[in-house]
Parts: structure tokens; sequence; C-alpha cells
């Protein structure tokens, strides 16, 4: 339910990159809601024509509205937030809670009697496993990316980095998040949650460092998998997101190619107009798997 009501919310947002990389790098003056009616005043006076005492005016009457309404802004961008989080440990929860259905129905109380055929496409839990994935996609209004995907697991403990540079032939921005993982499975899930470290940087902009937690949730069907990848994290201030949404098809147990939905914002909840900014569009991969 979350991972489409994630993209309900979300999809509208879409913009160029040199708008979502200002966003992203740019530096705002922070406003609260104690200071938000005199930034209101001090930026609307820049835009009155000199000496024009009436527009000065107008810009005082006008602050209260305007904050009242930021305020609205800002408490419906929190929710957007709250669901966002809420989609990062979605995966988790459907595993724990299917678990609990199958523990429930066996008698005895154990999952070692479910389904324990094989087939050469099976993934097992307790054996190394290691993904490698790249490949080229198209976003909205003339952007490009080209993205890489790493993780490796042992039993539950394992590590993953996803790296996606993006570019509009004179811009570019590199976006990389990368940490542990930990993993719990069920019969047809499997779902590793990363606390990640957050990286960011492109040309005329300085790098940035940053904290968040991304998960991957795939659901198993032989050869065909579903993926739902999200992470939400903080940067420069601000909330950043990030969801690769779609399913792939495996050749043979070590070769699939995959084809996803991309969605990526970044919201500042404290600058005078609660800004954000986005990219979407629809990524190719091919990947090579051991396990």
């Amino acid at each position: 339910m979350i991972p489409w009501l994630t993209l309900a919310v979300f999809a509208a947002h879409a913009g160029p990159l040199d708008e979502y990389k200002d966003q992203k790098h740019g530096e705002r003056d922070k406003v609260t809601k104690q200071t938000c009616e005199q930034a209101y005043i001090q930026r609307c006076r820049t835009e009155c024509p000199e000496g024009d005492q009436s527009c000065i005016a107008q810009c005082k009457t006008d602050a209260p509205q305007f904050c009242l309404e930021r305020q609205r802004r800002k408490t419906a961008k929190t929710a957007e937030v709250a669901v966002k989080g809420g989609s990062v440990v979605a995966g988790g929860v459907a595993v724990v809670a299917t678990n609990a259905i199958i523990r429930k129905k066996l008698k005895n109380g154990t999952l070692e009697e479910v389904d324990k055929q094989t087939t050469p496409f099976t993934v097992y839990y307790y054996e190394p496993s290691l993904i490698v994935e790249g490949g080229a996609g198209a976003l909205l209004q003339g952007t490009m990316a080209g993205t890489t995907n790493l993780q490796a697991r042992f039993g539950p403990a394992g590590f993953g980095a996803m790296n996606t540079t993006l570019t509009d032939g004179s811009d570019w921005l590199s976006e990389t998040d990368l940490g542990p993982t930990v993993t719990i499975v069920s019969p047809t899930l499997m779902f590793s949650l990363q606390p990640s470290v957050l990286l960011s940087h492109g040309n005329d902009v300085e790098a940035l460092v940053g904290g968040g937690v991304r998960s991957y949730t795939t659901a198993y069907f032989d050869q065909v998998m579903i993926h739902f990848d999200p992470m939400l994290g903080v940067i420069n201030g601000q909330w950043n997101y990030h969801l690769r949404l779609g399913g792939s098809y495996r050749f043979t147990p070590g070769l699939y190619a995959r084809l996803s939905y991309d969605y990526r914002d970044i919201v500042d909840l404290t600058d005078l107009d609660i800004s954000q900014a986005s990219l979407q569009g629809i990524v190719l991969t091919v990947g090579g798997r051991y396990n």
C-alpha cells in the first residue's frame, strides 16, 4: 500500500536538473514561525519601487496571511516526509507480518516446512550473495541518468551502495548512498535495511555529506523479481528522498535486466517558502548476481 501511496503523493513535483541541484546545494536563510512575518516583509520590500510607501504597507498587510499559508504548507510537507519514512520500513513490516501469519498457520510454529522446493533461481539466505548492477535512464525535463548498484551479503549482514550521476548536457550531479545492511526474509520477500552515508557533488557546487536510511525490498517469483528501494535522509539541512520501484527478469540465475521508475526529491522545511524540487523518470539496468 505505501509504495503506491508514495507515488501518488510525490510524482507530480518533477522539474529540471538545475532546479533540483540548486535546491539541494543552495543556501537559504532559516525561518521560524516567530520570524516568518519579518522575513516576508524584508523580501517583499526589495520588490517594491524605491520610496513606494503603499507597496511597503501592503507587504506588512500581506505578511500574516502569507505566514499562515506557509505554516499549512509546512504541515503538509512534514506529513509527506513521514509517509516517505514509512515507505523505508514498509518492506520490513511486510516480512515480519508474513512470517507471523505463517507461524500462526503452522501447527509446530516453524518456517522450515514452508515450500522447501528449489529451482536454479532460488536465493539462499545463509549463503554469500553478490549483486552488481549498472545502467542508464531518461528523466523528465531533458535529464539523463547513469547508475550503479552494489549489494554484498553474508547471511543477515552485508553492505550496499547506490550511485546515480545526473546530467542535462551542461550541468551534472552525482548522488551516492552507502552503508552496512542487515537482512530479514520470508518465503518470498527479502528486506535489507541500510544506514547510509549520503554524498552529493557536481560541477560548480561544493560537495555535501549527509546521513539517512535506505532499504531494499525484493519479492522473488522464480525468474521474476519485484523491487522497492526507497531512501530517506538529511543533507544540507534538508530532507532528501529517493525511490526506485520496478521489476526484473532473470534470463539465467546470474543475469537479469531491470526496468524501474526513479523518483528523487529534496525539501527544505525551514526556509521562507518551504521549497522543494524533484526529478523523476525511467531507468533500465542490467545486473549480474551470485546467489
